[in-house]
């Protein structure tokens, strides 16, 4: 998508969580949206090791903060979103073509929200984020940020170096599945037969996946539901039974990683896959990605790394440089 839109909610949770002289969440980083049980949840990976008092002691602080929904799964803390919020994550979420970027930023109990589309979907879209934004919340919200961008990395991550971080504090890891005859139609209903980026709408446990992808050329192959964006002739929505990204997002995110940036470039002969994840969460994020290969119904898959290099060496200007950026 060629624009972007950003959000910020004003104090939407406490500035960090305290376990005895810990403070968790404290530093500016990144979480990871996603639904579970039809319900918005928010991630965030936490880099201390806690004991089992500590845990629970984390676990007792948030709910005493009024984190009710709050989790602790391995080093990834969830809690789930108010519900005004998930109504309009929905309602954005449901135009053609548009989507929720999966990750945002938090600093000092902010969310920064990414909404990705098409310029030509302005109508519909500046008129869901102003209704949005003018309607009465707990929290306050702020549209920061609206219009086309063409930057060599992920918007949100501008926001991120503005605020005195580093982009050495992320990796890149590429990996390829090389494709054969029968994998390439079977799964995910022929959708790799289409040459171009993809990205998933949203992470979910759904059996039920929507996928957004820019064709190469406008034709379509693959026995899915695709749904053209009006005006973007080379730009599609597809909506099938699949379970390639769910198992990704429960195996890989929930229990390894975290929050993760994600894009993939789909060709004749495989799928390249870009992911951004914390530097110090990589290792862990190549234990899960291991163990998501390794699954039974992948097991005739052919799958490799490409590469694993720090955010701050990536060449920007280079293949990998354009499609992270997406």
């Amino acid at each position: 998508m060629d624009s972007r839109a950003i959000i910020r909610l004003n104090s939407i949770f406490p500035k960090y969580l305290q376990v005895k002289d810990i403070r968790i969440g404290e530093a500016d980083g990144f979480s990871l949206i996603g639904k579970r049980n039809d319900r918005w949840n928010l991630y965030r990976r936490i880099s201390h090791d806690l004991s089992d008092s500590e845990r629970s002691a984390l676990v007792n602080y948030a709910i005493n903060h009024g984190l009710d929904s709050f989790a602790l799964q391995g080093k990834t803390m969830s809690v789930s979103l108010p519900a005004e919020l998930s109504v309009f994550l929905d309602n954005f979420n449901s135009i053609i073509g548009c989507r929720v970027s999966p990750v945002s930023l938090h600093s000092k109990g902010d969310i920064y929200l990414c909404l990705e589309f098409e310029m030509s979907q302005s109508t519909e879209v500046s008129r869901l984020i102003m209704g949005y934004i003018n309607s009465k919340h707990e929290f306050d919200v702020n549209l920061i940020f609206y219009g086309r961008y063409a930057g060599k990395v992920p918007y949100i991550f501008n926001l991120y170096q503005k605020l005195g971080n580093s982009l050495s504090n992320f990796t890149l890891v590429e990996s390829r599945w090389e494709f054969n005859e029968a994998t390439i139609e079977a799964e995910a209903e022929g959708l790799f037969l289409n040459r171009g980026t993809l990205m998933p709408k949203q992470f979910s446990d759904s059996a039920n996946e929507q996928i957004i992808m820019k064709l190469e050329t406008p034709e379509i192959s693959g026995g899915f539901h695709a749904i053209p964006v009006p005006g973007e002739p080379n730009l599609f929505e597809a909506h099938l039974k699949s379970s390639f990204f769910r198992d990704f997002y429960l195996n890989v995110i929930i229990e390894y990683s975290g929050p993760i940036f994600y894009t993939a470039k789909s060709d004749s002969s495989g799928l390249s896959s870009f992911y951004i994840v914390q530097t110090d969460a990589t290792d862990s994020f190549l234990q899960g990605l291991f163990k998501h290969w390794s699954l039974r119904e992948r097991h005739n898959h052919v799958n490799y790394l490409v590469q694993v290099r720090n955010m701050g060496k990536v060449e920007l200007d280079g293949p990998a440089g354009q499609i992270v950026a997406q």
